[in-house]
């Protein structure tokens, strides 16, 4: 057990491809972005554990003990914190070393937000992924296999959110980089992907945060009342979800992301989920117009981020200088 401070960091990530189609099995290609939930934990006198989270508290809140078996607030604004940590009490040996003493727990997630809202970075994996690697450090002394915790880490994250989603984001703050994730029941895989130099990526805040839990459960009624039609579109998505994930030089990748964005633009209209935005197809359209460009929704859609890819810099920065006309911005992100 640690004596004094730990601290961790767990990456935000940006889905390149693979959205719906890698809740049928499908790879997903995944990047880990240079945007972090920072964590602190320090022993601290008193009991239970004390979090300040500047941007979401203006003042510490201690979370209790109830029946020394699980950590307690009134705050709402800490329920996914609270879920999460007594998920992540797995083991006895660390729910004892936090009730023996008093803690202090410092969280900045603010670098996943902008002004307020959710850009759409998976802010509660890596929040998920970054308590975990502080409870190793400061309580836990044997390693544990990348599978295993990916496994545990899914399970945590969706007890936590009250919903099972595919872990893909769990997947990529975990690993960092880039990488294809491929569910594979109860496990998964998770590849290193070499992202060509060439291909040059913008990130692309829409200014309206999405909620991915009312597009996933319109997405499973979809799936119910379609079941030929959605079937047969979901496995030409999964397959160009297959091929983007391939190893491609620049100008095959944004090729094959082209191809992937058309099924996902076809599975939109077919369902209706509202995966295009006004703004996301503007963004696509207009992208459409420029040679060697494209540009794709990222995540459940209906808003957060867009990415826009091509070979051509100067292209690229002029469609970016394009973006406020339109309604939306660049944000600074970088692959980590």
């Amino acid at each position: 057990m640690s004596s004094g401070p730990v601290s961790s960091r767990a990456p935000g990530k940006v889905i390149v491809n693979g959205e719906y189609a890698v809740l049928e099995g499908y790879p997903a290609l995944v990047q880990a972005v240079d945007r972090y939930v920072e964590c602190e934990l320090s022993p601290a006198s008193g009991s239970g554990v004390c979090v300040e989270a500047p941007g979401l508290l203006d003042e510490a809140v201690t979370l209790h003990w109830r029946d020394a078996d699980r950590l307690v607030t009134p705050d709402s604004r800490l329920h996914f914190l609270v879920a999460a940590l007594n998920a992540l009490l797995y083991s006895s040996h660390r729910r004892q070393a936090l009730l023996d003493a008093g803690w202090t727990l410092k969280l900045d997630s603010r670098a996943l937000f902008d002004r307020g809202d959710k850009l759409g970075l998976g802010s509660s994996a890596a929040l998920v992924v970054a308590l975990d690697s502080l409870l190793q450090q400061a309580f836990d002394s044997e390693p544990e296999p990348t599978s295993a915790r990916w496994q545990r880490l899914h399970a945590v994250h969706s007890e936590a959110q009250g919903k099972r989603g595919s872990g893909t984001d769990i997947a990529a703050s975990m690993s960092g980089g880039c990488s294809v994730f491929t569910p594979q029941g109860k496990s998964a895989s998770i590849v290193p992907f070499a992202w060509p130099d060439a291909l040059h990526c913008a990130y692309i805040w829409t200014g309206q945060s999405a909620s991915t839990t009312r597009f996933l459960g319109s997405f499973s009624q979809w799936r119910q009342d379609s079941p030929k039609q959605s079937a047969l579109m979901m496995t030409a998505l999964g397959q160009a979800s297959a091929e983007v994930c391939q190893n491609h030089g620049a100008t095959e990748l944004r090729e094959a992301l082209e191809v992937f964005t058309t099924q996902l633009w076809a599975l939109d209209q077919s369902s209706r989920l509202g995966i295009f935005t006004e703004l996301h197809t503007h963004l696509f359209e207009a992208a459409a117009r420029v040679p060697a460009l494209a540009y794709k929704p990222c995540g459940a859609g209906g808003g957060d981020l867009g990415l826009a890819v091509s070979e051509d810099a100067a292209a690229l920065a002029q469609f970016i200088r394009r973006l406020p006309a339109l309604g939306a911005r660049a944000i600074s992100l970088s692959r980590t």
